[in-house]
């Protein structure tokens, strides 16, 4: 695992109490055709996309977006059982605990739309790119995947459909893969 890869499962596994990132273990998973694979990272990172077939249903701008975050979804499931395998069911009955009832009502924030204040979140350690999307383009900026706030998942857009049109699996393989890269490069961590 690269370093990064180390750093960011530390960090996850340290809020973690699902166990989702207990695995060290990349994972693959595909869309319900199987025509397009997905390899996360243990910390949920996209670091492969595969294309294996592309007939006129995935030369569709739409409809290979679609099949990128199937199979993105279904490489996340795969990662978080992996990750709870071997890992005996928790059968002890949990406490709640009972919440402080506050003596007075709450002050409503006056600006609802207020944005953070990232200076401040940066001086207490908090990594303020994640409250923002980050964008990656291929290097033939015929793809580009926009990565959700603080998610390692992207919305994929074909810039060229034409391109889509006529690249070759490989190619498409290269330029989502490249895409989801360049975003996560993007955002800085």
């Amino acid at each position: 695992m690269a370093t990064s890869t180390e750093e960011r499962l530390e960090l996850l596994r340290k809020y973690d109490s699902s166990g989702s990132y207990a695995s060290n273990d990349p994972a693959t998973g595909q869309d319900p055709t199987g025509r397009v694979q997905v390899t996360v990272d243990p910390s949920n990172r996209v670091t492969n996309v595969q294309v294996a077939t592309l007939d006129d249903g995935l030369r569709s701008p739409g409809a290979l977006a679609i099949a990128v975050r199937d199979a993105f979804d279904d490489a996340s499931v795969q990662r978080h059982l992996a990750g709870r395998a071997g890992r005996p069911a928790s059968t002890a009955p949990r406490t709640v605990e009972v919440p402080v009832r506050p003596t007075r009502r709450p002050q409503m924030d006056p600006n609802p739309n207020r944005q953070p204040n990232l200076d401040l979140l940066r001086d207490r350690g908090h990594t303020p790119d994640l409250t923002i999307s980050a964008v990656g383009i291929s290097r033939n900026e015929c793809v580009q995947v926009t990565l959700l706030p603080a998610s390692s998942a992207g919305e994929v857009e074909v810039v060229e459909p034409g391109w889509l049109a006529n690249a070759s699996t490989g190619q498409v393989s290269n330029a989502l893969t490249e895409a989801f890269e360049a975003a996560y490069e993007n955002r800085g961590n």
